[in-house]
């Protein structure tokens, strides 16, 4: 009943293979909206605004976007970073009062007012993602009265009570607000938890007026209204790049900057040249998994793409001109995203192909397959000695590398999966006769087509995705008792011809994402 494929057996595997653990959930804590998020929900809320105040960076180190939000802690300059920006925010939406409701409305003669309260129940829902309590609300009406009587001051308590919403943590993390499951007796996600998880998840931004009524009405507290509001959210606009954002982060496409490369050696990379890169990206995905409900592992073999002129001159593609992206078939050397500039460029050093990079790829990101750690020491002989070889003349130094005691064991296997990709140079340009390394003679494919083809029919290909789209949604990277959930989800996966839609449902309504263990120092 296990995964047929690598195991991750530090998080996986079990004295009988035959024998999956006991679900149980998981310690949780608070996530902090990202600096985009931020930006986002207060836009959509208040319309353009001037975010002129620095803040915080965002955590950068971990695995996921989601890791990093459900890590990050805020220092006490953060706290004084999103103090300044709140006032500055807060004087940009009296300015402009008029263009809300409630507040054009609210002009207060004393600190008895009435719409003194509907402001703060009309923004602090908004903000808050959730109705506020009659304390709530008191509690922060009295930061208008605090500044003083007369209706000068109480515009500038205004300003202090709005600025005092927006630095809530309320605000600015998503509390994961649990209650208990009577029939499972065990922690479970409130309504309203789980609409800001679900839409941040989804959207990146916060939810809308529909997931919060289905979350008061008791609608996400079930896996089928959970599919239901899902499925909702993944046909807005908003998850159009949704898909994307999570195999950008997963391949380590985000990582890709301007500076990688070295120009002097690739003047065809630039700022623009890497933009193609991550647009092409961004349209595949989303062809394959928003405008249709397509088959996901269309990424490693399918035989078009979306580029505009300057790709398709690249590549070395016929069908497409000028700066519109438009679907055009690949040619023999191609495949699906696997030799997208992209992935080959995020894998690649900045002034030379390498073989181990592209084979790490291969094993960890597309198998999930654990390779262990070089020794310290051979890893920094191994890279002077590297950094000291012309571009173009590795081909000596790997196959030496080979038969290293303390080296071959590793690179016998990942430098020939590698070294499928060496037709490509470090910026994707492909390059056959040129500048190769050349075979080594134990190339378990002959092609990169060999490779796509075997990556559709091997079964650890698609529960590899599954593993990482669930490490992705669920914040954490997946525990042992969540085995469960993971292996049911690959089965939907491969059951649906793999629709990435239909695994999405299958991890946000299985128990994983469902129940939790509140029970974490907050």
């Amino acid at each position: 009943d296990g995964l047929d494929g690598p195991f991750d057996c530090e998080t996986f595997c079990v004295e009988d293979p035959e024998v999956v653990p006991d679900f149980a959930p998981v310690r949780t804590g608070m996530s902090r909206l990202t600096q985009a998020q931020y930006r986002r929900i207060l836009t959509d809320a208040f319309g353009e605004l001037d975010f002129d105040t620095a803040l915080e960076a965002d955590e950068g180190t971990a695995e996921f976007s989601t890791h990093g939000a459900a890590q990050v802690t805020t220092s006490s300059r953060g706290v004084e970073q999103y103090r300044d920006a709140a006032m500055s925010l807060a004087g940009q939406i009296l300015e402009r009062r008029d263009q809300y409701a409630v507040l054009a409305e609210c002009a207060p003669a004393s600190v008895d007012d009435p719409c003194i309260d509907a402001v703060v129940r009309a923004f602090g829902s908004t903000l808050f993602r959730r109705e506020l309590s009659a304390e709530e609300v008191q509690r922060y009406a009295r930061i208008v009265g605090a500044a003083g009587s007369e209706r000068e001051l109480l515009n500038t308590g205004l300003r202090y009570m709005i600025a005092g919403l927006l630095q809530s943590p309320n605000f600015l993390y998503a509390p994961p607000f649990t209650e208990r499951d009577e029939d499972r007796g065990i922690e479970r996600y409130t309504g309203e938890a789980m609409a800001t998880r679900l839409s941040l998840l989804i959207w990146d931004r916060a939810p809308d007026a529909a997931l919060l009524e289905a979350a008061q009405s008791g609608e996400l507290d079930t896996p089928q209204g959970l599919a239901g509001q899902t499925r909702r959210l993944l046909d807005h606009e908003y998850a159009r790049d949704f898909a994307a954002r999570f195999f950008m982060e997963s391949w380590h496409i985000d990582d890709l900057e301007e500076t990688d490369k070295v120009v002097s050696r690739y003047p065809e990379w630039s700022a623009e040249r890497l933009e193609d890169f991550r647009e092409e990206m961004r349209l595949v995905i989303r062809a394959l998994t928003w405008e249709q409900d397509g088959d996901l592992l269309d990424i490693f073999d399918g035989r078009q793409t979306f580029a505009n002129g300057r790709l398709a001159e690249f590549y070395g593609l016929a069908g497409s001109d000028g700066e519109t992206f438009e679907r055009v078939d690949l040619d023999e050397h191609r495949y699906g995203l696997l030799t997208s500039g992209a992935v080959i460029a995020a894998n690649s050093a900045s002034n030379r192909s390498t073989p181990t990079e592209r084979g790490v790829f291969v094993l960890e990101r597309l198998l999930c397959e654990n390779l262990a750690a070089p020794p310290s020491d051979a890893l920094e002989e191994g890279t002077e000695e590297l950094a000291a070889i012309e571009p173009g003349d590795e081909r000596g130094f790997i196959m030496e590398r080979l038969e290293r005691p303390q080296c071959g064991g590793c690179h016998q296997t990942i430098d020939p999966l590698g070294m499928v990709f060496d037709d490509f140079n470090s910026v994707g340009r492909f390059r056959q006769g040129e500048d190769q390394v050349g075979a080594l003679g134990s190339e378990p494919y002959a092609n990169v087509g060999e490779l796509a083809a075997d990556l559709r029919e091997d079964p650890a290909s698609s529960a590899c995705i599954s593993r990482r789209l669930y490490n992705f949604v669920a914040a954490h990277p997946a525990q042992p008792s969540e085995t469960r959930p993971i292996l049911d989800a690959t089965e939907t996966f491969r059951d649906s011809a793999h629709s990435f839609r239909q695994l999405l449902i299958a991890i946000v309504t299985s128990d994983g994402f469902r129940f939790a263990d509140p029970e974490e120092d907050r």
